[in-house]
């Protein structure tokens, strides 16, 4: 059965606001390490990021 496009449109939404969440925390993650009391190192605080 095809999919009607209101629960397309559902579906569309509900994975663009998902993503926009993770998007949300890995940001909150980086700005956190970025700003880290352990040192000012950045490229050695996001190195685990990149690996």
């Amino acid at each position: 059965m095809p999919v009607r496009p209101s629960e397309y449109c559902d579906d569309l939404s509900a994975a663009i606001a998902q993503y926009l969440v993770a998007a949300d925390e890995v940001l909150k993650r980086v700005d956190h390490l970025l700003h880290s009391e352990h040192g000012n190192d950045s490229a050695k605080n996001l190195a685990p990021f990149f690996q």
